[in-house]
């Protein structure tokens, strides 16, 4: 899955005791690959995740990232009787 876009972000900045508000336009995206495999006896799921934003505030801007991996396994028991 990949996923991508914008919307209005209303901002409130408070520097040298004077409040700012803003409105600007924020990016983000998503990113989602998810794959496996589904036996009877064994199954294995590889999940990558990936998210990244950006946020402009005139001068300056934020970016934000976050990768992520994980894998699962496993195994099927046919009967729990049999297997204890």
């Amino acid at each position: 899955m990949f996923f991508a876009g914008c919307g209005p972000a209303f901002n409130v900045l408070k520097a040298n005791d004077k409040t700012y508000r803003k409105v600007n336009m924020e990016y983000s995206t998503y990113f989602n690959l998810d794959m496996g495999y589904n036996g009877s006896r064994y199954y294995v799921n590889l999940q990558f995740n990936w998210t990244g934003g950006y946020e402009p505030i005139n001068p300056s801007y934020l970016t934000s990232h976050n990768l992520t991996l994980s894998l699962w396994l496993g195994f099927r028991f046919s009967s729990l009787r049999r297997a204890f």
